[in-house]
C-alpha cells in the first residue's frame, strides 16, 4: 500500500476499527519521520472504501492519536471503546430473563409458599397423598413420612404461573394432577415437559389449579381445574381427592368437600 506522496518503507502498521458494517477502516502508521525537534510522530491515514487514502490526524509517540487515550481503542469520534465484561472488566454475571436471574426449568420453581390443607368437614385431617394418590387423612405427627406426604410446596402452575401446583416435598418430581377425574400424585416427566409434546403439555395443565375463595367460607381456598374450568378437586367417598363438576344450584354439601383451609406446612411443624 502506498500513500500519495510518501515513502513507507519500513512502516508498521495497526488496525484500528474495521466494523463489518462499514466500508471504512483505520490504519495506524509508525512512519520513520523526525519531527524539528527530533520525536517520532504517528501518522493516521483513513482509507474509504473508494480505497482512496487520506490524512486523518496526527500524534507524537506517547501521547494520544486524535483524541484516542493510551492503550485504547478508536471508537465512534474518537471515543474509546467500551471495556467488554462486567463492572470494571469483571466477567459478564450471566443473565437471564428479566430480573437477571438464571432461568430455571418450571418444575423446579420456587414456591410460591409451602402448606399443608385442611378439609372444611374435617378440622383433624390433612390433604396428603398415599402411594400415587390423593386422599384427605388423619396424620401422625410422629411419623416423617406421614408429615411429608401431607405437606406441600405450591410453586406457579405448570401451565399457568397465576395458578399454582402442588409439589410433594418428599417425592421428587412429583405433582398432584388428575386423571380420569381421580387426583394421583405424578412424577413429571422432564424431557416430555421441556419439549411440549402433547403428553407434557397435558400433564402441565391436569397439575394446574386456580385458586379462589371457599366455596364453603371465602376464608378457605377452593382449587379449579386449569383445563376443566367447570370442575374443582372434591371429596368423594368421604376421603378420596376427586375434580368434579360444580353443582347447579351449588349445594352445601358440596361446596363443603371442595373447600379447604391453607395451613402452616406440617413439615415446617415442630415435632412432639
Amino acid at each position: 500500500m502506498k500513500v500519495p506522496g510518501a515513502g513507507l518503507s519500513g512502516y508498521t502498521q495497526r488496525v484500528l476499527r474495521h466494523p463489518p458494517t462499514r466500508a471504512a477502516w483505520l490504519l495506524l502508521l509508525a512512519l520513520p519521520v523526525a519531527s524539528c525537534d527530533g520525536s517520532l510522530r504517528l501518522v493516521v491515514v483513513e482509507q474509504g472504501g473508494s480505497g482512496n487514502l487520506s490524512l486523518a490526524g496526527k500524534a507524537e509517540v506517547g501521547g494520544s492519536v486524535s483524541g484516542v487515550p493510551n492503550g485504547g481503542t478508536a471508537g465512534e469520534a474518537g471515543n474509546p471503546e467500551p471495556v467488554q465484561g462486567g463492572t470494571a472488566g469483571k466477567p459478564d454475571e450471566p443473565v437471564s430473563g428479566a430480573s437477571g436471574a438464571p432461568d430455571v426449568p418450571i418444575w423446579e420453581a420456587a414456591p410460591r409458599y409451602t402448606a399443608s390443607f385442611v378439609p372444611y368437614g374435617f378440622p383433624e385431617q390433612y390433604v396428603r397423598h398415599i402411594a400415587d394418590q390423593g386422599f384427605i387423612g388423619l396424620i401422625d405427627m410422629a411419623s416423617p413420612t406421614e408429615v411429608e406426604d401431607a405437606s406441600f410446596e405450591m410453586i406457579p402452575g405448570l401451565a399457568n404461573e397465576k395458578c399454582r401446583s402442588f409439589r410433594s416435598v418428599n417425592e421428587k418430581r412429583s405433582f398432584f394432577r388428575h386423571s380420569g377425574s381421580r387426583i394421583w400424585l405424578h412424577p413429571l416427566d422432564t424431557v416430555e415437559v421441556a419439549a411440549g409434546t402433547p403428553d407434557g403439555l397435558l400433564y402441565t395443565k391436569d397439575a394446574t389449579f386456580c385458586e379462589e375463595p371457599g366455596m364453603a367460607d371465602p376464608q378457605a381456598i377452593t382449587f379449579r381445574s386449569v383445563n376443566y374450568p367447570k370442575r374443582v378437586i372434591h371429596l368423594r367417598n368421604v376421603t378420596e381427592l376427586w375434580i368434579d363438576d360444580v353443582p347447579d344450584p351449588l349445594t352445601p354439601e358440596f361446596a363443603a368437600a371442595a373447600s379447604f383451609y391453607r395451613t402452616t406446612a406440617l413439615d415446617e411443624t415442630p415435632m412432639p
